[in-house]
């Protein structure tokens, strides 16, 4: 195999594109590509790259943690923007002037972080290709303009290998109004050094409870687990199957080992 380059382009771009996205090499075409999860980079043929960009949409010839029809049917049919999509990291699909300019900014951030893997956050996805299909979808020119970088998860080997670091099992939601609600759930809390700050979210069981609170789309909650005090929470949507998108910022809602050893080395 060839020697590890930072990004591949795939397909036809404008010598615009390609130093925006600063590629290492333009393949003019690439019949399949897989990933590789355990070192967070993209086979394509005799080509290893960290990060690959496609220039036009492919079906069902990229290989990530999921296969196409999985992800699909988990997080929607229509890409964030149409440029990414949860469960194929370190891949975007890139096909005009504003959308390299997009993510480049968001490589930019990948590197800043010192990380080694860039993913859409899976509910965003799922609210975005649903509101394609609603047809009220935000005009992709304007959302391009600047990526929000907190509906992408940031990560490197030694974050995901800290099983410890998510949390499943029971909680409580509590509504504006005091209402609490048990639930089952399953999170995921990070720490972002370069933001100095917690970002986390998660999936919220189905239950008849949580169907009677969760009313509206971004809707403020807390959240508390195992008798910790209560954080701010956001109930984004719901999923198809009767859960809700949870996200939050600031503060995690269980304890994370990382933010237990600062503490110990501050002290």
């Amino acid at each position: 195999m060839s020697p590890l380059v930072d990004v591949a382009v795939v397909g036809s771009a404008t010598s615009d594109v390609v130093r925006a996205l600063r590629a290492d090499v333009v393949l003019e075409s690439a019949d399949s590509a897989v990933f590789d999860a355990a070192a967070d980079r993209w086979s394509i043929g005799d080509v290893a790259a960290r990060v690959l960009i496609d220039t036009a949409p492919q079906t069902g010839s990229r290989t990530g943690l999921v296969d196409d029809q999985t992800a699909r049917t988990r997080y929607g049919a229509h890409p964030y923007l149409g440029l990414a999509r949860h469960g194929f990291p370190n891949h975007f699909t890139v096909t005009d002037e504003d959308a390299a300019r997009y993510v480049s900014a968001c490589l930019n951030a990948l590197r800043a972080r010192g990380c080694t893997r860039i993913e859409v956050k899976p509910h965003v996805q799922g609210q975005y290709s649903r509101q394609v299909d609603a047809g009220i979808a935000r005009p992709r020119r304007k959302a391009r303009r600047t990526p929000d970088l907190a509906e992408y998860e940031f990560t490197s080997p030694r974050d995901r290998e800290e099983d410890d670091e998510e949390y499943r099992g029971a909680a409580v939601l509590i509504a504006a109004d005091g209402t609490e609600v048990a639930v089952q759930v399953h999170l995921l809390a990070l720490y972002q050094p370069v933001d100095n700050m917690v970002r986390w979210s998660g999936r919220i069981q189905p239950s008849p409870d949580l169907a009677r609170l969760h009313r509206n789309v971004n809707q403020p909650v807390q959240i508390r687990v195992d008798g910790r005090p209560a954080v701010p929470a956001i109930l984004v949507d719901h999923d198809p199957w009767g859960g809700s998108h949870v996200v939050g910022e600031g503060l995690s809602p269980y304890p994370l080992p990382l933010l237990a050893e600062l503490a110990l080395l501050d002290g």
